[in-house]
């Protein structure tokens, strides 16, 4: 058993630590999936306030 902490590094090394990388990189895609749909969502009320400016008001 003297040479378990081996195994204990193999183990963090292999598994552990590309799991926190994952979720590191997950947690980055994310903020910037966050980030653009704020974005789409600034220019999509651009577009329609645009159109309401373009076109004459409609009174039904």
């Amino acid at each position: 058993m003297h040479e378990s902490w081996w195994m204990w590094v193999f183990v963090v090394f292999f598994y552990v630590y590309p799991i926190i990388l994952l979720r590191l990189k997950l947690t980055k895609a994310n903020k910037r999936l966050l980030e653009k749909d704020r974005r789409v969502e600034e220019i999509e009320n651009r577009l329609k306030e645009l159109e309401k400016a373009l076109k004459p008001e409609q009174h039904d």
